[in-house]
């Protein structure tokens, strides 16, 4: 695939998500290809968010970065590719068994598929936020809404075509309902890597 016919299935994935979902899925990629290609992925997200905290300890008082400074397991960019790998996988099982207990018939391999795409075509998207957080940091707050709209109008728009849902609606119940259920049960896990912020005392 020449960087032309990436540069067109990106600018489709926003003309036509569905019909970009669908042609993904019926590539057939093999299983190999599918794993290596999340795994980049993931390195490239990592870094990416590496890069995001650096620049927020940059712009943090003095005092602040001290005391934060090696208190995060995200301090450490292997530690968050792992995090990022795990996350991936996550919302690939998430997106396939979730929607099958709705009478979906995805399957977890096309999932895959599409939640690495998904994480292929934010990373360009997050890298214009990134930019206008440092031209432009009155706008970082708007530009982050947008960012996350987007990200979750994607996914519910390639759920829809991986599961041949309908409803957009049902379809982002749904994703609102599963985020909280996995919320709840990942808080314990994040708190104990020391993944949360601590609370003032």
């Amino acid at each position: 695939m020449t960087f032309e016919d990436l540069k067109m299935l990106f600018l489709s994935t926003f003309r036509d998500p569905q019909g970009t979902a669908r042609w993904l899925i019926g590539q057939n990629f093999p299983i190999g290809a599918r794993w290596i290609a999340m795994l980049l992925m993931a390195v490239v997200s990592a870094l990416l968010g590496f890069l995001w905290n650096a620049i927020l300890m940059l712009r943090m008082p003095v005092e602040v970065t001290a005391v934060a400074a090696g208190s995060s397991p995200l301090d450490n960019p292997l530690m968050m590719a792992a995090i990022q790998i795990f996350a991936i996988v996550l919302s690939a099982g998430a997106m396939a068994y979730v929607g099958r207990l709705f009478g979906g018939r995805g399957r977890f391999e096309d999932a895959m598929v599409l939640t690495t795409w998904i994480e292929a075509v934010m990373i360009p998207v997050e890298c214009i936020n990134l930019v206008m957080v440092l031209i432009l940091p009155a706008l970082a707050s708007i530009t982050g809404i947008v960012v996350i709209a987007l990200f979750f109008w994607l996914t519910a728009q390639f759920v829809m075509a991986l599961h041949g849902f309908r409803s957009a609606g049902k379809v982002a119940l749904g994703m609102f309902g599963t985020l909280l259920a996995l919320g709840l049960l990942l808080y314990p896990l994040a708190a104990m890597l020391g993944m949360l912020p601590e609370l003032p005392q």
